[in-house]
């Protein structure tokens, strides 16, 4: 397995429209439509509304690059284009234990 932690920077006036995506988009990733997903979660950075951090664990590679070319997450590539200040960091881990 392994696991990614994504951190959204969005632009000053952004932050609810990157709240609003990120929440529409997690109950399809939840949903048998990503069964290769074993956990999802947006949260926001306390005390940051403009950081947001998603914790997800896929099966495998290959899960995770099915995730980004699902129809439900073509919405948030859009978005990533015009609402974040920077492009999404990515940090990918090894799951153990």
């Amino acid at each position: 397995m392994i696991a990614i932690i994504a951190t959204l920077t969005a632009k000053e006036g952004s932050a609810q429209k990157v709240e609003d995506a990120l929440a529409a988009a997690a109950p399809a990733v939840r949903s048998d439509a990503e069964p290769d997903c074993h956990y999802y979660q947006p949260t926001r950075v306390a005390g940051e509304p403009n950081v947001f951090k998603v914790f997800e664990v896929y099966e495998d590679k290959a899960a995770l690059a099915a995730h980004s070319a699902t129809a439900h997450f073509a919405p948030l590539k859009e978005l990533f284009a015009t609402e974040l200040s920077v492009p999404p960091v990515i940090d990918i881990l090894d799951v153990f234990g």
